[in-house]
């Protein structure tokens, strides 16, 4: 499958992970090539971001004619945006991009510089970080974020961007780089593009900015017959000058998009023509998506951590205060509500991730228990002390990290490292044993949620990737070789209750058990629970279950056969 931006001009699929820089003058064509070379990757099913401050890319969602749908890419921010767009969450969406391999527009036309400079140095340093599957990103009006001067508080921005370009080529990023002043584009960011595509350029100092390009990928060759034709290139016209990559120096002219322009100039006596019908996108997905995200986020974030220790230690100081408060009558037993039945089981939900934590992370999380048991368990014996008057209570016991017995004999432990095994190679097999006889289908993120780790894991990936390298695998089917490692599994409610990290996910599940074969709406879920029904933990709980595949897809929900079996 190729690429087609002109008659004359096909790209190869990996121009998705390519840089191009696109220059031309208002007008000239340059907005237009930008769309089809888009419109040509989501033909593909490859995935795309753009940066736009200007509002000018919603109309991919249209026909050219906006008689029809275009394609099902999601909007964030601005007037026509699916769902609003924060300054502070540009990390929260490169994690959404990278996970979910979204296509997404997202438009700051009504932010300040400030806003806009916080959002994508946030965005760009994630998304170098997490990204591992082909994605390309367009900087339309690319000033606005690498900009060749840039002024106070876009120091930081500027920086990320160059990383992001520079380096994002092994991260699976592509950029398009898009404007109409090439010379207040940052110099040091364009010369990164593999490809130039040059529309009509008037400007001296623009013309310039192409020159120092064409410096300093072809040298003089042709040069000056590129310079000079510039000014005078019709409307949709281009040179095409791809040195290294492509080995192609030309002129085509780029067809027209197909997708509706949002971005042309109103036109005196004429009423702007809006759209008749839009792509549809699953909103209800995608919000249930960045629920989990926003979950795994702070459930990684040792600020968050410090956060819940700070409070604790606040309500302990104010259960202490209670207890020492010189007006309670040692003589009678007194009973005194120190906590309310919502922070007792607020605590005990903190206990139990930070436990689940502190065994999945070893001694990563032992840093944290230092003060987290001593705030957690000195306030729980100052309530058993109001509570039980002036007898002592008996000590509460520290938490002790659970180290799992031995799943294996010595011997098979000892065999499978001998043949290469690791734990987590081992735990994916035995996963997989588990879900064929519970009958649930063991794909990607079935077994990573089973395993209580994200299903882009670096470590995760790299096990399944070992074991069907090795003959352990064909797929996510457990070869004749591989069964022999497999363990037998916990089966029934338990071996559902043991994998479940997340407190509301199994709380949800508890109620759901109990009520089996009936099922709930997801309303009466919340309720059951006492939670709002759009919470971020309960929809991110509810995803993590649906994952296991042990409930239902649909509400109503119930529990499925695979989660009794």
């Amino acid at each position: 499958m190729k690429l087609h931006l002109a008659k004359d001009l096909a790209l190869p699929l990996d121009a998705v992970t390519q840089t191009f820089a696109i220059f031309g003058k208002r007008g000239s064509g340059k907005s237009n090539g930008a769309t089809v070379l888009v419109e040509e990757l989501l033909t593909a099913n490859l995935p795309i971001v753009v940066l736009d401050p200007v509002d000018a890319w919603w109309g991919l969602k249209a026909s050219f004619n906006g008689k029809g749908p275009g394609f099902p890419v999601y909007v964030f921010g601005g007037p026509h945006g699916d769902l609003p767009l924060e300054s502070t969450a540009g990390a929260l969406i490169a994690d959404m991009v990278a996970k979910e391999h979204l296509s997404v527009v997202l438009s700051m036309k009504e932010w300040g510089v400030a806003e806009r400079a916080r959002f994508v140095t946030d965005f760009a340093k994630r998304l170098l970080q997490v990204n591992t599957e082909p994605v390309h990103m367009v900087l339309e009006e690319a000033d606005a974020f690498i900009p060749q001067r840039p002024a106070k508080g876009e120091e930081a921005m500027l920086g990320a961007m160059d990383r992001l370009v520079r380096w994002g080529r092994q991260s699976g990023v592509g950029c398009t780089i898009v404007t109409q002043r090439s010379a207040k584009v940052n110099k040091d960011v364009t010369t990164q593009a593999e490809t130039l595509i040059a529309f009509r350029t008037t400007g001296p100092q623009d013309r310039e900015a192409i020159d120092a390009w064409i410096k300093y990928h072809a040298g003089d060759e042709k040069r000056q017959e590129v310079l000079e034709t510039l000014p005078t290139l019709p409307n949709g016209t281009a040179w095409v000058w791809s040195p290294e990559w492509l080995g192609v120096l030309k002129q085509v002219a780029v067809r027209r998009r197909q997708t509706f322009d949002s971005a042309a100039t109103p036109k005196v006596g004429q009423k702007p023509v809006q759209p008749k019908k839009l792509a549809a996108v699953d909103l209800e997905r995608l919000r249930t998506q960045m629920a989990e995200t926003v979950e795994k986020a702070k459930a990684d974030d040792p600020r968050e951590l410090r956060k819940t220790i700070a409070e604790l230690r606040k309500e302990l100081a104010g259960a202490q205060q209670k207890v020492a408060d010189p007006q309670q009558k040692v003589a009678r037993r007194v009973e005194v509500p120190v906590l309310k039945d919502s922070q007792v089981k607020r605590l005990e939900t903190v206990l139990t991730r930070m436990t689940a934590e502190a065994n999945r992370h070893g001694k990563a999380m032992a840093l944290f228990w230092g003060n987290l048991d001593e705030v957690s368990l000195a306030l729980l014996n100052a309530m058993r002390s109001v509570a039980a008057g002036p007898t002592p209570p008996p000590p509460v016991p520290r938490p002790q990290l659970v180290t799992p017995a031995p799943r294996r004999s010595p011997v098979a432990r000892a065999n499978a490292a001998d043949n290469g095994f690791d734990g987590t190679a081992l735990r994916i097999i035995d996963t997989i044993a588990m879900l064929n006889i519970r009958g649930i289908d063991p794909n990607r993120e079935a077994v990573a949620r089973w395993l209580g780790i994200h299903p882009n894991g670096g470590r995760y990936l790299s096990a399944l990737a070992w074991l069907r390298a090795n003959g352990h695998l064909d797929g996510f089917r457990l070869t004749p070789a591989g069964m022999t490692h497999a363990h037998e599994p916990t089966t029934g409610p338990q071996g559902v209750r043991m994998a479940l990290k997340d407190g509301t996910a199994l709380r949800s599940f508890e109620v759901l058990v109990a009520i089996y074969p009936k099922a709930l709406t997801r309303e009466a879920l919340a309720e059951a629970l006492g939670i709002h029904p759009n919470g971020g933990r309960f929809l991110s709980g509810l995803a993590w279950l649906r994952q296991m595949g042990v409930i239902t897809e649909r509400s109503p929900i119930s529990v499925t056969e695979g989660a009794l079996q």
